[in-house]
């Protein structure tokens, strides 16, 4: 039951984007993605977690597109931030 209740969890933190795939043990992936098909997901393509898109690539979950170790929401808010104050003029920093 606490497998269970780690990997459900671990679910609803990747679909809200609040931690990464990466959050995941590579010994818990095997059970995790029985659970996914036992709930009707089909892992061989991809598939949506809330708002998140997934895949399981390499026997392993991660969000489409990613290549950041952050979700990638947090990725590009903190990359928008940036860009902006690049763009800011010296005198207002």
């Amino acid at each position: 039951m606490r497998y269970l209740e780690y990997l459900l969890t671990a679910l609803i933190h990747i679909g809200d984007q609040q931690w990464t795939a990466l959050s995941i043990f590579d010994d818990d992936t095997p059970m995790l993605i029985e659970l996914l098909k036992q709930l009707g997901v089909d892992t061989s393509r991809e598939f949506k977690i809330n708002n998140t898109l997934c895949e399981i690539r390499d026997g392993k979950l991660r969000e489409v597109g990613n290549t950041h170790v952050v979700p990638s929401t947090v990725y590009n808010t903190a990359l928008k931030k940036y860009e902006e104050y690049l763009y800011m003029p010296l005198s207002e920093r």
